[in-house]
């Protein structure tokens, strides 16, 4: 994104949507994304590579909760 990285957008959207689900890709490990953001409980993560199924598993791991 030109203007923001992830975790500035998910801070502005959970301001407004506070119960909002989220779920983070990337190529990197855990500790690249900022700690507070992954602290809330309400942040998962799924690490490149992963195939199409593992990302339409984990999202609807994530919306079922």
């Amino acid at each position: 994104m030109p203007r923001m990285n992830g975790t500035e957008l998910h801070d502005r959207l959970r301001e407004e949507m506070p119960h909002l689900k989220v779920l983070f890709m990337s190529g990197h490990q855990r500790d690249v994304i900022s700690s507070h953001v992954m602290q809330d409980g309400k942040v998962d993560l799924i690490t490149k590579p992963f195939t199409g199924q593992a990302l339409a598993s984990r999202v609807r791991e994530i919306l079922d909760r």
